[in-house]
């Protein structure tokens, strides 16, 4: 998506099936991913109201999960702020240098 101009690329997001080996009935997962030089100007709260929107009135799933890295601060509050849980964590091999990630794990029930 892109700023008021139109010109400036702010950030992706998104609301898809889980992607996981296999597919969880009535669970659909929320991605927000918004470029360092936008963090906290309040897009993160807008993306995440409206995808959550959009799940409750234009969807039949039950349950919205979704993830962030563990030093990713403002995600996890902009979970916690939106009613998700935190389930737990997930330790994960970063592509691109191979070092060892963690990431927390959240979930909201519809």
């Amino acid at each position: 998506f892109q700023a008021e101009d139109g010109i400036r690329d702010i950030g992706v997001t998104g609301v898809q099936t889980c992607a996981l080996p296999i597919l969880i009935a009535g669970v659909v997962e929320i991605r927000i991913l918004i470029s360092n030089k936008f963090a906290g100007m309040g897009y993160g709260t807008k993306l995440m109201k409206a995808n959550i929107e959009y799940v409750v009135s234009e969807t039949g799933f039950s349950k919205i999960i979704g993830g962030c890295l563990s030093e990713n601060l403002a995600m996890r509050r902009l979970f916690e702020k939106n009613g998700f849980t935190f389930d737990g964590t997930k330790a994960s091999v970063n592509k691109n240098d191979f070092s060892r990630e963690l990431f927390y794990l959240y979930s909201r029930k519809i």
